[in-house]
C-alpha cells in the first residue's frame, strides 16, 4: 500500500508535487505538536478512498478494516504516500512536531454519514499509541477522544437504542475478555450503521 512519493529539498526548502486530477477534495493537516492524533474516521454514504501524503515530518498511519476488524500500521515520512481503501477507518499519529499531512479524497463529503471510532475501543490501536506516548502526551480533539461512534461533528450522549445495542452485545459475548468483547461490539455497531446507510 505504501508508495514512493518524494518531497524534493534544496536550500530554499522543499517542493512536493501532488496530482489531484482524479480526486474530489484536497485537505492539508498542520500539526504543531509531536504525538498529535487524528482518527479513527470513516464515511458511509458515500464511502471515501483517501491518498495520504506526508509533506513534512513523519507519522504512524493507522488503518482499521471495517470488514475484518484488523488493524494495520505504517510509518510514513516525506518520501512516502499511502492509498487508503474505502473499507478502512483511518487515523494517524505524528512522530515529529510541525508535521504537515496532505490527503486527497475520492467520494463527496457528507457530514451526516461521517463517523469516528473511539481509538481506545480498538485494542491494537490503543496498545500502539499508549506504548509510544501515553495518555498524558497525546494531543487529540474532544470529538476523537469520546468512547462512542459520533455522527457529524457533534458529540451526543448514548441514546436508548444505542444503550440497548451495547448491552445486548455485552450479554451475547459474555465470557470473552474485555478487549475482545469491545472489538466485537464495535464491529457490530459499525455494521448496523453501514446497513442503515444502504437502506436509507
Amino acid at each position: 500500500m505504501i508508495e514512493a512519493h518524494p518531497t524534493f529539498k534544496d536550500n530554499r526548502g522543499s517542493f512536493t508535487p501532488i496530482d489531484c486530477k482524479d480526486w474530489e477534495q484536497v485537505n492539508i493537516s498542520v500539526n504543531d505538536k509531536r504525538f498529535t492524533f487524528r482518527g479513527m474516521h470513516y464515511q458511509t454514504s458515500p464511502p471515501q478512498t483517501k491518498f495520504i501524503k506526508v509533506v513534512k515530518g513523519s507519522i504512524i498511519d493507522i488503518l482499521y478494516n471495517l470488514e475484518t476488524q484488523e488493524s494495520s500500521f505504517y510509518i510514513l515520512d516525506e518520501d512516502d504516500a499511502l492509498l487508503v481503501d474505502k473499507k478502512f477507518a483511518h487515523g494517524f499519529l505524528t512522530l515529529e512536531p510541525n508535521t504537515i499531512v496532505s490527503y486527497l479524497v475520492k467520494g463527496a463529503y457528507n457530514p451526516s454519514s461521517e463517523h469516528t471510532i473511539y481509538w481506545k475501543d480498538i485494542p491494537r490501536v490503543k496498545k500502539e499509541i499508549l506504548n509510544l506516548c501515553g495518555d498524558d502526551s497525546i494531543t487529540i480533539s474532544a470529538k476523537d477522544d469520546q468512547p462512542f461512534d459520533s455522527e457529524n461533528t457533534e458529540i451526543s450522549p448514548e441514546t436508548a437504542k444505542e444503550k440497548s445495542l451495547r448491552l445486548a452485545c455485552e450479554a451475547f459475548f459474555e465470557g470473552d475478555d474485555e478487549s475482545l468483547k469491545s472489538t466485537k461490539c464495535t464491529w457490530i455497531r459499525n455494521m448496523v450503521e453501514i446497513a442503515k446507510s444502504i437502506v436509507s
